[in-house]
C-alpha cells in the first residue's frame, strides 16, 4: 500500500478509522501497531506521536464506540411518549446495534478491554450506563443502579448468546422472538418497578 501524506491530526483519526474498519472486516485479532500503520500508509513509529500503545489506540476506539451507542439510545429514547415506551424504544436501539457491529460490542465488553485503566473510556462507559440509571430514577425505583444493571445484563447476555452460542433444537428460526421477548422482559421489570 502507498503511503499517503496526512495532516498531524488526520494520522490520529485515519488510526482510529482503521481500527473500526478492521472490526467490521472480520479483522480484530490482526490488531496491531504495525498492521493498522501499514493500513494507513505512514510508518509504525507514527502512531506513538498519537497514541502511547496499542492499548492506548484501542481505549480511544472504545470511547468513541461507547459514545455513538450513547447518542443512539437517548435518540430512541427521546421518542417515546411514555416510561413504557421509551424503555422498550432504548432496549431495541441497545440490542439492534449490539448485533449490527458485534466486533465493535465485543472490543467495548470483553474481559480484555483497557476500559478501566483508559479514563475516557471509562467515563463514556460511567455515562452509558446511566442512560439506563436514568429510566429507572423515572420509573421511581429506590435503587436505580441495581435496576438498570438488572436490565443491561438481561440484553448484554441475550447479545452474547446469540453471537457465540448454538441455539437448542427449535429456536435456531426464532432469533427475532428472543430478541422480542427480551426487550418485553426488560420493559416489563421497569414497568413492574414503576407501578410498585
Amino acid at each position: 500500500m502507498s503511503k499517503r501524506s496526512y495532516h498531524h491530526g488526520d494520522v490520529r483519526q485515519a488510526a482510529l478509522d482503521a481500527v473500526l474498519e478492521m472490526l467490521d472486516g472480520g479483522e480484530a485479532g490482526s490488531l496491531s501497531l504495525r498492521t493498522i500503520s501499514q493500513r494507513i500508509g505512514v510508518s509504525h513509529h507514527a502512531l506513538y506521536r498519537h497514541f502511547d500503545n496499542l492499548e492506548d489506540l484501542l481505549g480511544e476506539v472504545v470511547s468513541g464506540c461507547l459514545e455513538h451507542l450513547i447518542a443512539l439510545l437517548r435518540q430512541a429514547i427521546e421518542q417515546g411518549d411514555d416510561l413504557e415506551h421509551r424503555v422498550l424504544l432504548g432496549c431495541v436501539a441497545y440490542l439492534k446495534h449490539a448485533l449490527d457491529h458485534p466486533a465493535r460490542y465485543e472490543l467495548m465488553f470483553a474481559p480484555s478491554t483497557p476500559m478501566a485503566s483508559h479514563q475516557k473510556a471509562w467515563q463514556a462507559g460511567e455515562t452509558s450506563f446511566g442512560v439506563l440509571i436514568a429510566l429507572a430514577v423515572e420509573a421511581g425505583a429506590s435503587e436505580p443502579a441495581l435496576l438498570a444493571f438488572q436490565v443491561w445484563t438481561t440484553m448484554h447476555g441475550t447479545v452474547e448468546l446469540l453471537k457465540h452460542v448454538a441455539l437448542p433444537a427449535g429456536l435456531g428460526d426464532k432469533r427475532s422472538a428472543l430478541l422480542s421477548q427480551t426487550v418485553a422482559a426488560c420493559t416489563h421489570t421497569f414497568l413492574r418497578v414503576a407501578n410498585a
